[in-house]
């Protein structure tokens, strides 16, 4: 992943939040080793930082250096849909993991209704009800061994699902807009 990603991937993850993520000192660093340097990183390398509103000057500046436009609300929530479909396809969590963090994250933020259509995520929507349901009534699902297969399969059905979505719409990092 480039830094130009994790840069927007970052950038995404903090709207709506107040607290800092925690990845984005080792971020800046990264940036500082390729000689990426603006004053405003200051804020962010200060330990004693702990607030969002402190080092959006230092994104903005970074997100510019690579010509990136500062986000609005619905391109941040791209940028986290999109990081979200890397991580499970990569299997960098678990694929039920990143499903329940999509589910938290995104579907229930109050969000323009024509965003979740344009995105083209019905597939995991539906898919998050199934597992859901399936957790209602048998609570060890995951854990039991005589559902073994079933999670297997469930899981690489996410993640093929994640990689199908990437294929169609990631990569490019430009949000699907209401407007185009």
């Amino acid at each position: 992943m480039t830094l130009v990603d994790q840069l927007r991937f970052l950038t995404g993850r903090s709207f709506g939040q107040r607290a800092w993520p925690n990845d984005a000192k080792p971020l800046i660093e990264a940036l500082m080793r390729q000689e990426i340097w603006y004053d405003e990183f200051i804020d962010i390398l200060d330990a004693r930082t702990p607030y969002l509103e402190d080092a959006i000057p230092a994104l903005r500046v970074a997100l510019a250096h690579f010509g990136v436009a500062w986000p609005d609300a619905q391109t941040a929530q791209w940028w986290q849909l999109e990081e979200m479909m890397q991580a499970i396809t990569t299997v960098q969590i678990d694929p039920f993991d990143g499903l329940r963090a999509f589910m938290d994250r995104l579907l229930w933020e109050p969000t323009d209704p024509a965003f979740y259509k344009m995105v083209d995520i019905e597939a995991f929507v539906k898919t998050w009800y199934e597992f859901d349901d399936r957790l209602d009534y048998q609570s060890d699902f995951l854990t039991n061994p005589d559902y073994a297969l079933e999670v297997a399969e469930l899981k690489a059905a996410l993640v093929r699902k994640a990689g199908e979505w990437l294929a169609l719409h990631g990569g490019a990092g430009v949000p699907c807009r209401a407007d185009t």
